[in-house]
């Protein structure tokens, strides 16, 4: 949560490294097909983590307004 109380979804520490490590070797040497499809399935779940972050900051300010 952040200090306004609202939850903040994020990846785990773990994945975050594992992303780094793929983007530096994309930039590097490039990635294989299997590498290339974890990147792209990270870059989704951070888009849906990014939604779901949005849309609880909207629906908080939201209540916080009909206060």
């Amino acid at each position: 949560m952040n200090s306004e109380g609202i939850l903040i979804l994020r990846a785990s520490r773990a994945v975050q490294t594992r992303i780094e490590n793929l983007l530096e070797r994309q930039r590097e040497s490039g990635l294989n097909a299997s590498e290339d499809a974890e990147l792209d399935a990270y870059a989704k779940m951070d888009d849906y983590l990014s939604f779901f972050n949005r849309v609880s900051r909207n629906i908080q300010d939201a209540t916080q307004h009909e206060k």
